[in-house]
């Protein structure tokens, strides 16, 4: 199995994967902003109603949501921050950032096919970062 294409799939997700986080970090703050407002409107010894118990469980569901992102974040970038500098920022140009090869080549100042050669290079660095191995 050539585990480079898993790597790349994981490359090109990361953009998405931090809006995600980012946009489940406001849900969990608009939640909590609305549980303190239901629970100050039911004094302790109160019975809760129905809808702060919904808000206290979509919290807890968010919070878990958050958790598997930040990780699955943190596991990518670890592995990019294996890499050598360049090698990361070919990565992230061709399949984070979805940037040609001619354009890389062109920021990077090197011909088309070099830059085809670093990004290969680079996507084995990170495969084994990422899985341990390139190829089984």
């Amino acid at each position: 199995m050539d585990y480079t294409v898993l790597a790349a799939e994981e490359l090109k997700t990361l953009r998405d994967k931090r809006i995600s986080e980012k946009a489940i970090r406001l849900q969990v703050v608009e939640l909590e902003t609305l549980l303190r407002t239901c629970e100050e409107t039911h004094p302790p010894g109160e019975k809760k109603d129905v809808r702060c118990k919904i808000l206290k469980s979509n919290i807890e569901k968010e919070k878990e949501r958050l958790e598997k992102v930040s990780k699955e974040i943190a596991r990518i970038e670890g592995a990019l921050e294996a890499l050598d500098e360049e090698e990361a920022k070919i990565l992230c140009m061709s399949y984070v950032e979805h940037r040609s090869m001619e354009d890389i080549a062109m920021k990077e100042h090197i011909s088309r096919a070099t830059a085809f050669r670093k990004r290969e290079r680079a996507l084995e660095n990170f495969t084994r970062a990422l899985f341990g191995v390139v190829r089984s």
